[in-house]
């Protein structure tokens, strides 16, 4: 999977596993609040030159990063969007989608976004029972035939889960999006993901070097900053080694909410 050097602002980009291309770093809007946390979050990254935006249903911002992508005068064109359909979950109590509730799920966030199609739409996390998921994931299929979705992919699959995919004789997903970054790297699933043509597209990749998921009880915070403090990396010597492997894995990375103190890895990518 070459990356090419686009002309357009966003730097390199990357293909995914159905042909059409990523840009290789993008934005990441977890745990930004909707309305002008998100929105602020969004512009500043327009503003500094990603063109790669993710968001998700489960996220609750959707409208707010279509309201930012609105009023950046960046052409709909140039931006690739990513949502995510949450499936459900039968162990919290949350019904799982059905096919036609996925297929209301990607109308009303394309609606919220205020555009016409997404670039990219993911189910969120294998939660849902096996057939559940296949439903499901059929009905990725007809919103891409449909286009309102000019990619699909999944988010958290395992390779059992991707095997059930392909045993139903669907066409495989353009990207898995993962969690991925220098203390977790899941060899045996990227190279499955390699073997079969699905682009792993990271998150959680500047995991090691901040807050993440301040507050949720995480113990993978305090193992990364220990074990940056121990083997004294500076921020810089994180982002180094982080570029390094998402380059040489074939990953896109997806940076934190805080697109202006993270410019530097959007800088460097585009060297």
């Amino acid at each position: 999977m070459p990356e090419t050097e686009d002309t357009k602002a966003g730097g390199p980009r990357i293909a995914m596993g159905d042909g059409r291309e990523i840009p290789l770093v993008g934005l990441g809007t977890y745990l930004a609040e909707d309305g002008a946390e998100a929105e602020a979050s969004v512009a500043a990254a327009l503003k500094l030159g990603y063109r790669h935006i993710d968001t998700a249903e489960g996220y609750e911002n959707e409208a707010s990063v279509g309201a930012a992508m609105a009023k950046s005068g960046v052409p709909r064109d140039e931006i690739f969007v990513c949502t995510k359909m949450f499936p459900g979950n039968p162990a919290w109590s949350v019904p799982s989608k059905t096919f036609e509730g996925t297929l209301a799920c990607c109308r009303a966030s394309v609606e919220k976004l205020g555009t016409d199609y997404v670039d990219l739409y993911l189910i969120h996390a294998p939660f849902c029972l096996p057939e559940e998921r296949i439903e499901q994931y059929r009905a990725l299929v007809k919103l891409q035939e449909d286009g309102l979705a000019k990619s699909i992919g999944v988010s958290n699959y395992a390779i059992s889960h991707l095997e059930e995919i392909k045993a139903a004789g669907l066409p495989m997903p353009a990207v898995n999006q993962i969690e991925f970054h220098p203390l977790c790297t899941r060899p045996e699933l990227i190279a499955y993901m390699r073997e079969n043509n699905i682009l792993p597209v990271a998150y959680s990749s500047l995991a090691p070097m901040s807050t993440w998921r301040t507050g949720q009880g995480s113990a993978k915070t305090e193992v990364s900053l220990r074990s940056s403090r121990r083997r004294r990396r500076s921020r810089s010597q994180w982002l180094s080694l982080i570029l390094t492997r998402t380059r040489t894995r074939t990953l896109t990375p997806n940076p934190s909410t805080n697109p202006e103190q993270e410019a530097e890895i959007g800088i460097r990518a585009r060297r």
